[in-house]
């Protein structure tokens, strides 16, 4: 109806992706942001905020999918066109601090995400101080000195960030609960690392828990 450059089918084909992302299909929703991207480009220009969006949908899948040097390409180019557009301090740049940061966490680049991070989290706690985005920032941040030996600064972020995460997990949609899961590990790092087996092995099993709660949910989706 529409042809095949029009927002409303770059819209369609993000949603689709997104649910094939939430299905664990990275490789099938990868192609269809890609188509998305494209279109958003032709209609709008190189650095229009539709444009950012889906580079920065596009960095997670790559992420996800261990494609890491170009996700790393599609998340800067995200955060150059956010920050050009809205300036700091604005939500959408904290996304994609949060993306990047993450993903330099990922790639072993701890004292590259830290400043990007900080950043991060010092506009969600203004703009979004009870969403549990902010939360999350707070364990990455967390994770991010741990990298870097710094247990003692990592310590109550990563409990903070955790505790924040769980307390709002029913709020948490689709496939971004894992961040919960991430966090828990990250403190069974700590705790482990830093010679702490009792609070290591709690870590655990709350870690055991959520995933046996997963697994359920998920044959729950499949059987209902």
């Amino acid at each position: 109806m529409l042809g095949e450059i029009h927002p409303d089918v770059a819209g369609s084909l993000t949603s689709l992706a997104a649910v094939l992302r939430d299905e664990g299909k990275p490789t099938e929703a990868e192609p269809l942001v890609r188509e998305a991207l494209a279109i958003r480009r032709k209609l709008f220009g190189s650095e229009h905020p539709a444009v950012a969006g889906s580079l920065n949908t596009l960095a997670g899948l790559l992420e996800t999918q261990r494609k890491l040097s170009d996700a790393e390409t599609a998340s800067r180019k995200a955060l150059a066109i956010r920050r050009k557009r809205f300036g700091n301090g604005h939500p959408d740049v904290a996304s994609s601090l949060a993306t990047l940061g993450h993903l330099l966490c990922d790639e072993n680049q701890p004292a590259e995400a830290e400043p990007l991070l900080r950043e991060c989290l010092d506009v969600r706690q203004k703009k979004l101080p009870d969403d549990w985005l902010t939360f999350n920032t707070q364990s990455l941040l967390g994770g991010s000195l741990f990298a870097q030996k710094k247990y003692a600064e990592a310590e109550p972020l990563l409990l903070a960030g955790y505790q924040g995460m769980k307390a709002r997990e029913e709020k948490i949609a689709g496939d971004s609960k894992v961040r919960v899961k991430e966090a828990l590990h990250r403190l069974v790092q700590l705790y482990d690392e830093t010679g702490r087996a009792n609070r290591a092995t709690e870590c655990k099993q709350k870690l055991a828990e959520f995933e046996k709660a997963e697994d359920d949910r998920k044959a729950s989706t499949v059987h209902p």
